[in-house]
């Protein structure tokens, strides 16, 4: 019989071991016979040690006495793991103290508490309080038959005992476990952080998301109040200059090229680009390409160069801190870096689209005002 068979057999007793003896000879010995120990060698010096003094104290009589103790046999004889088994009616809870001290005195590698159905395993040389030294807690009523087995393979096999694979092992698991625990106690304070004080990323990101469901643009104050939970009412609740109910004239990239879209749309001049919640005056198709790019610089400064790498022509770059580079350089303002003006209303239009998708952002989130 395999390990998972008699772990398959064990959840399914009819009845639970009436008390602790019961618990080792029904589910201990037949599990431990399954890891590879050797549970019928009874001598002192065997690596299977039943009722083992264990503890602090001058003489046999004055120690405490471990249910089970595994040994490593060979050159020296090392204790390596400690097992208490307990009723199934007993509260494990109320053991772990004396487990943990018993433990941490011999040195061993990894503790057990068990009542036979439910497995508590330890790392007691951890640093810490008990609790925060648990790193598996199998339960074989409840959990995948394999999956415990597998787990009891792992951290009490007596190949994996012998050569530290199952404290390397045991040291991964309680590693994961403590990383979620805080996650799970940080990623609620960091949350409420980034409401409270809401930096421009998280702001700019939910005015995009309201503009792409209801075509209506927040405000950077009406963001802000919606995500601290405030009311809105007396804020005004989309930015100065955003088109109101009749409609301003807005540039759009022609679903297919023409001369004379393009002559028409060359024939507009623009007034001022919206983007991200902010309104921003220029003066011809060069200023939008500028105030665009300025405004993704501004963002993302250090690798602005690299990613517009993706954005250059046959055989120059759309972005450079030479502006030698370029055919028409438009200088990004309060930054050494040039960008490509050589364009026609409608190639500003695209390159400006483009560059916006290239770092993530929707299309969407630029309208370009014109005139007449």
């Amino acid at each position: 019989m395999g390990l998972r068979e008699t772990v398959e057999r064990i959840a399914a007793m009819s009845r639970p071991p009436a008390n602790e003896e019961a618990a080792k000879i029904r589910v201990l010995v037949p599990i431990l016979a399954e890891l590879g120990w050797d549970v019928h060698d009874h001598r002192d010096t065997g690596e299977v040690l039943w009722e083992h003094p264990v503890g602090p104290g001058s003489g046999a009589g004055q120690k405490g006495r471990a249910d089970i103790v595994l040994a490593k046999t060979g050159h020296g004889h090392r204790l390596v793991c400690l097992i208490e088994a307990k009723s199934p009616k007993e509260d494990l809870s109320k053991h772990v103290d004396q487990l943990m001290g018993y433990a941490f005195h011999e040195g061993v590698d990894i503790c057990v508490l068990t009542n036979g159905l439910e497995w508590w395993l330890y790392l007691p040389r951890e640093p810490g309080p008990a609790a925060s030294r648990r790193f598996a807690e199998l339960r074989l009523s409840s959990s995948s038959h394999q999956q415990v087995a597998d787990d009891l393979e792992a951290y009490m096999g007596k190949a994996n005992l012998y050569g530290g694979e199952a404290e390397r092992r045991a040291k991964e698991a309680l590693s994961k476990l403590r990383e979620a625990e805080r996650l799970k106690t940080e990623m609620p304070k960091v949350w409420r952080r980034m409401l409270d004080e809401p930096d421009q990323e998280l702001v700019d990101l939910f005015a995009r998301r309201v503009h792409e469901r209801v075509r209506l643009r927040p405000s950077p104050e009406v963001v802000t109040a919606v995500l601290q939970g405030k009311s809105v009412d007396a804020v005004p609740a989309t930015v100065p200059g955003d088109p109101p109910k009749g409609r301003h004239p807005r540039a759009q990239v022609p679903r297919q090229e023409s001369p004379r879209r393009g002559a028409a749309m060359a024939s507009r001049r623009p007034r001022a680009v919206v983007l991200w919640g902010n309104t921003t005056e220029v003066k011809s198709w060069v200023g939008v390409m500028v105030c665009v790019a300025g405004a993704v610089y501004q963002r993302h400064p250090h690798d602005f160069l690299e990613r517009t790498k993706a954005m250059a022509g046959r055989k120059r770059p759309f972005a450079s801190q030479d502006p030698a580079d370029l055919l028409r350089a438009g200088r990004i303002s309060s930054a050494e870096v040039w960008v490509e003006t050589n364009l026609s209303a409608d190639d500003t239009l695209k390159k400006c689209k483009k560059l916006l998708e290239v770092f993530g952002y929707s299309a969407s989130d630029l309208e370009v005002l014109t005139k007449e």
